[in-house]
């Protein structure tokens, strides 16, 4: 073998090793790629139920500061009113990976015990423990996997129940995918 062949030879070689780093530094890049990617939906998920809640606590706020205005419009010089929205459940129906979950949360300013969820009959709850007798810290939510179906109709209407410092308290809301 002379040194002609021998430069080829070696240039080979050269080019299969610059070849294989190429492809190791290829397959971690696509591994990091994938992996950056759900973590970006996870975080995109985090930041809508964050949003949801926070806009439906606002909600509460509003309504307890309208309460609390029309009350001192009609109270006695010197007395003190107070306008207590308590806690308040709130639905939310979102798509994970290739499941669906309805979102229970406490967007009010109190701890609440659920008292029953229900929803349509046409939409099974399946993997998760019964919410009822769990109680939610405000903005704490509660998760249960259900099985939506190409026959399901939507908005699904959710009746919750629960009891907080005022009582035992019901919301009628129509939810879907969000």
């Amino acid at each position: 073998m002379d040194l002609k062949d021998w430069l080829i030879a070696s240039s080979a070689v050269a080019s299969a090793i610059f070849a294989l780093g190429a492809l190791v530094v290829s397959i971690w890049s696509a591994i990091r790629s994938t992996r950056a990617a759900s973590d970006s939906q996870a975080a995109r998920e985090l930041a809508g139920t964050a949003q949801w809640k926070m806009s439906e606590h606002l909600q509460v706020i509003a309504e307890s500061q309208a309460m609390l205005a029309q009350n001192l419009g009609t109270g006695a010089p010197g007395q003190r009113v107070a306008a207590s929205q308590g806690g308040r459940l709130s639905a939310r129906l979102v798509k994970v990976g290739r499941s669906h979950r309805l979102l229970i949360a406490n967007v009010g300013v109190e701890l609440v015990e659920v008292l029953s969820v229900d929803i349509p009959p046409d939409v099974a709850v399946s993997g998760a423990p019964s919410i009822e007798g769990v109680e939610l810290d405000p903005g704490e939510d509660f998760g249960l996997l259900v099985s939506i179906t190409m026959g399901t109709s939507l908005p699904l209407t959710v009746t919750m129940r629960w009891r907080d410092s005022r009582g035992e308290q019901e919301r009628v809301q129509r939810v879907t995918f969000s």
